[in-house]
């Protein structure tokens, strides 16, 4: 029996969608195939819902009344009727309540913190980090109760947060209290890759060998007015600068997959990192001739330099992830379709 929990930072991978993520159908099908559990925990569940509300909602809704308030101005567009957006809010955050709640076995709540347990970690933490990891404690904490209450079944973690493989105090409380049934995986694909179907033939150069660079080109080219919001500033959606370069700088596997409900059709989910290099011509929503120095103080020189070139245009260089579906021949051993399917931009390679 696999008993699996997922880190915020998971979810927030997924997108508050969840099941329009291809790795989370997979997963939940999985799951229900083998007849292992989901696993919600409280701490994760309000942080989710925290963001939900107070990130993603306000910013709809933000937009939204900034695109009503235009509309409204405009003398040849006839008076639009504006929606109530509280009630709309109020829907939404309970939607998205629910739907967290369907995706899961359970709510894990929270049992009492010994405050000295807590303690000991904050000041043990401070000789490690720099960062507040309370939330992550409790995470560790509740994870321990789970592998308690279930000795014989494997509990899960899954998360790219290093704290949980590498923490000496985290440790500390695995041989105090004699678990040794939790395990760490860093993401989804990993979890199906090491549990899921096994197909032996497949490798990296096989997976490599099986996509169309060209293709992975044309389908980011795509988005390319997209890109230099994350390193410009001055970005504007509906005046972007002009793109002057576009190029692939290497490609990678990253992780991949296999999945089957009965072996007679088997699918492959693949990711590649892309090092991408885009260059765009000088903003022209501001005045630019000054442009690095137009940065606030407390930008790191070397970041900018990565930002912007000799001529102060914007440069997109970072990895992307792009995500593949295929379908497999065992017989032949032979991949037979790869489909591009999604990209995720800078993609930092230390979550991995």
């Amino acid at each position: 029996m696999h008993f699996l929990t997922f880190d915020t930072n998971i979810y927030r991978e997924l997108g508050v969608a969840l099941n329009n993520n291809i790795n989370f159908d997979y997963l939940v099908n999985f799951l229900k195939k083998s007849h292992y559990e989901l696993v919600l925990q409280d701490v994760v569940y309000k942080e989710l819902i925290d963001y939900f509300e107070n990130d993603y909602l306000k910013k709809l809704m933000y937009d939204h009344k900034d695109v009503y308030t235009r509309f409204k101005t405009n003398p040849f567009i006839d008076n639009i009727e504006n929606i109530d957006s509280k009630t709309l809010e109020k829907k939404a955050l309970k939607n998205f309540k629910e739907k967290l709640k369907s995706t899961c076995w359970k709510i894990q709540t929270t049992s009492y913190l010994n405050p000295e347990l807590l303690i000991d970690f904050s000041i043990a933490n401070k000789r490690e980090s720099k960062k507040d990891n309370t939330r992550d404690f409790i995470i560790w904490f509740n994870l321990i109760n789970l592998a308690s209450e279930y000795p014989k079944d494997k509990v899960i973690l899954i998360s790219r947060d290093k704290i949980f493989t590498e923490n000496i105090f985290f440790k500390k409380m695995l041989e105090d209290n004699g678990i040794k049934n939790i395990i760490i995986i860093e993401s989804i694909p990993k979890y199906l890759s090491d549990y899921g179907l096994q197909v032996k033939f497949l490798n990296n150069e096989i997976i490599l060998n099986s996509i169309d660079k060209t293709e992975i080109r044309n389908s980011l080219l795509k988005s390319v007015d997209d890109f230099p919001s994350y390193v410009s500033d001055y970005y504007n959606r509906h005046k972007p600068p002009k793109n002057i370069s576009f190029e692939i700088l290497d490609v990678k596997v990253y992780e991949y997959y296999t999945y089957s409900e009965d072996k007679s059709e088997v699918t492959l989910i693949s990711s590649f990192l892309v090092r991408l290099k885009a260059v765009y011509d000088k903003e022209t929503q501001v005045d630019l001739n000054d442009y690095p120095n137009k940065y606030p103080k407390d930008y790191n020189l070397d970041e900018i330099k990565h930002r912007i070139d000799s001529e102060n245009r914007a440069i997109y260089e970072n990895n992307v992830l792009c995500i593949y579906e295929g379908k497999i021949d065992l017989e032949s051993k032979n991949i037979i379709s790869q489909n591009f399917e999604d990209f995720l931009p800078d993609w930092n390679v230390e979550k991995k």
